[in-house]
């Protein structure tokens, strides 16, 4: 039996293969802590996402999650929660979870859909409440380019329109538990 030999030049060296390894990561106590030092990182979501309507870009869904993927190096991981409340409006609960105290952060966000037999807008509805509610849990900075459609302010130049009283407008509250959304 022949058995060839690899064909190697005698005149180069192989090197040993050697694993560096990188500085562990300080470990978290808490959430709170994990957060922390995520957000020393300043990571940002990418805005590749286009809006031909106003001529913009904006941080999709998939970007917002890619960029909260690099909390995972500290011990968090997120998910979603939905609730349908008693009078049939929808909410949709981002959550960020230390998997080593297993404590947790929640911030919701209402779903406005006129009609929830609407498929397609009840659809953009939860993806946008997902979207807001994952970049605002982790303090995500990014310019709100798509937020005119969402509150139905169509401006075909790309420019909003000021409020026609300035000064007058309601003072819009942030629910404080979950009584508030019914």
């Amino acid at each position: 039996m022949n058995i060839k030999k690899p064909n190697v030049s005698p005149t180069k060296k192989q090197e040993p293969f050697t694993h560096k390894a990188k500085k562990p990561l300080p470990i978290s106590q808490n959430i709170q802590q994990a957060m922390w030092m995520f957000q020393k990182d300043k990571v940002v979501a990418n805005k590749s996402s286009k809006n031909p309507f106003f001529k913009n870009t904006y941080s999709s869904l998939e970007e917002v999650m890619s960029a909260c993927d690099q909390a995972n190096k500290y011990g968090i991981l997120y998910g979603f929660e939905s609730t349908v409340t008693e009078t049939g409006n929808l909410i949709i609960t981002a959550t960020a979870t230390h998997v080593g105290s297993q404590t947790q952060l929640k911030l919701s966000v209402p779903c406005f859909v006129p009609n929830l037999h609407d498929p397609q807008k009840l659809g953009s509805s939860i993806t946008y409440a997902k979207r807001y509610s994952l970049q605002a849990l982790f303090a995500l900075a990014s310019v709100d380019d798509d937020a005119n459609k969402a509150s139905g302010i169509i401006v075909p130049n790309g420019n909003v329109n000021p409020p026609k009283n300035p000064g007058k407008e309601k003072a819009i509250t942030t629910p404080t538990n979950k009584e508030d959304f019914k």
